[in-house]
């Protein structure tokens, strides 16, 4: 597919579908198209639930949140309202393919092969992983809709997350009032992975181990994770204390469900290390700067 043949400078980025992971890493889109495109405005329509995640992201430029439940036809008025001479879509669905189309936004990027919608695309992109790559990482997969259209994004683009002075603030008062003195160094522990919580899937006992052997070398503990994960990481701190030696002075504080999502990456980023299963929290950690085994 040829380049484009005019400088696109309202761009649009379409991720509604997927979890917080996926979200983070084609947020990467945003960064590339900046760098190709100087003075390019760059609007993202993500979920809701993870949507704060892109507040104060230095190449996103604003947010645009879209009722799903109202018609293409009320959507789409209100796209065209904008003025969108482009719009990527990283997760591709059929609504949103039609939904771009009814816009009339000129440069469509989405997902090929897919007979239903794909023929809507002016540019539609082979998935990497669909071809039978199995080595390149999900954020190069992702800058694909970017190069489709002749931006040439360099592949070592990471995502990133912003926090606040006042939320990190927060975060540091927080922990000094859960009784981290900042004496010993600061592990996340994150024991589930958004699937559907339950110990078949998550055994407890290796967690347990972790956590435990954590705090006997040296390491304080958090407990991150939703409140429906919260049944299980209460049992995890429990049984992991219970292994402790009488008099130990280590803590382990159980937090799932506790904060909000931005809150929780504040906390993120005054940690140490964070050990999670493959999960969007463990992106999200990546993204704070954290180093993460996963």
């Amino acid at each position: 597919m040829r380049p484009l043949d005019r400088f696109p400078h309202n761009i649009l980025i379409i991720h509604t579908h997927g979890g917080m992971g996926d979200l983070l890493l084609s947020s990467v889109l945003a960064e590339a198209l900046h760098r190709c495109y100087p003075g390019c405005r760059v609007t993202f329509w993500a979920q809701r639930k993870f949507a704060s995640l892109l507040d104060h992201h230095p190449f996103v430029d604003a947010r645009i949140d879209l009722d799903l439940a109202a018609s293409l036809r009320d959507n789409a008025r209100l796209l065209r309202s904008e003025h969108f001479d482009a719009v990527l879509i990283p997760w591709s669905v059929s609504r949103h393919a039609w939904l771009t189309w009814l816009a009339g936004i000129p440069v469509r990027v989405g997902q090929g092969g897919r007979l239903t919608y794909s023929f809507l695309f002016t540019h539609p992109v082979k998935v990497r992983s669909r071809q039978g790559d199995v080595t390149s990482h999900w954020t190069d997969s992702q800058l694909d809709y970017a190069r489709i259209i002749g931006c040439a994004a360099p592949s070592d683009l990471l995502p990133v997350v912003v926090t606040t002075p006042e939320e990190r603030e927060w975060a540091g008062n927080r922990l000094q009032e859960l009784g981290f003195a900042g004496k010993r160094p600061l592990c996340g522990l994150h024991i589930c992975k958004g699937l559907a919580v339950d110990e078949a899937r998550w055994p407890l006992d290796r967690f347990v181990d972790i956590a435990a052997g954590l705090l006997r070398q040296g390491f304080d503990i958090i407990l991150t994770g939703t409140a429906n994960e919260q049944p299980l990481t209460a049992q995890v701190a429990a049984r992991a204390h219970a292994m402790l030696p009488a008099g130990a002075n280590a803590r382990l504080i159980d937090l799932a469900g506790a904060c909000s999502l931005r809150e929780t990456a504040a906390l993120i980023e005054r940690l140490n290390v964070f050990i999670c299963p493959d999960t969007g929290t463990g992106h999200l950690a990546a993204a704070l700067g954290v180093p993460v085994v996963d």
